[in-house]
């Protein structure tokens, strides 16, 4: 009796097509999450610009009405309407008036301390330098030592998966000061939280996404 003798080709073929059938379903996955990483990225980015725009809006209006406590209501419902302008992930920016707190930013040569409080209550400057440079960028236009008022926007936004995984949440938070003396709103960089001198965590969002 003749014996059949198995070919090696085949059964490396075999073998082959068992990997692409055990990899394929991982490789399906990591294509969704990388896709969604990217999602992610761009929609927090696009937020990040959103709450910049809405808190240049806000302290502006706070600056523009005296940089006065009695000013944030109505900063607080034009940087609302700002953000509300916008979308991220395809949906409409709401912000409340508890994502804009208040205060201000102290410039020092260490760092940018936002101190929480009433603004009647600061000793803010509103002396400018008019042969300023344009161009400086925002802590250098302020100068160290000076006190502006200021405030801290905070957003987050529910983002769908691209790949039916649920939603994700994306959280983004910025600065912004106003500066009596020249009248210009600024970007600013915090590094330090204080609240009656004391430093504190970083304002969160009290509020959850439904």
């Amino acid at each position: 009796m003749r014996q059949r003798r198995l070919n090696p080709s085949c059964n490396r073929k075999g073998i082959a097509t068992l990997w692409v059938i055990l990899c394929l379903p991982i490789a399906l996955v990591l294509l969704c999450l990388v896709a969604d990483v990217g999602r992610l990225w761009v929609e927090r980015a696009t937020l990040e610009n959103t709450l910049e725009i809405a808190a240049l809006a806000a302290v502006k209006e706070l600056g523009d009405q005296g940089a006065s406590d009695d000013a944030i209501p109505k900063a607080n419902a034009v940087g609302i309407a700002f953000a509300a302008a916008n979308a991220v992930a395809e949906q409409e920016v709401a912000l409340t008036s508890d994502d804009f707190v208040y205060g201000t930013v102290e410039f020092t040569e260490e760092k940018n301390i936002f101190h929480l409080g009433s603004i009647d209550e600061a000793n803010l400057n509103d002396d400018s330098d008019e042969d300023e440079d344009e161009d400086e960028d925002a802590e250098e236009e302020a100068g160290n030592g000076k006190v502006l008022p200021a405030v801290y926007c905070m957003g987050q936004q529910a983002v769908r998966s691209l790949c039916g995984l649920g939603d994700y949440n994306v959280y983004a938070a910025t600065a912004a000061c106003y500066d009596p003396g020249s009248g210009r709103v600024l970007l600013v960089q915090i590094d330090e939280f204080q609240e009656e001198n004391v430093a504190i965590a970083t304002p969160t969002i009290s509020t959850t996404l439904p």
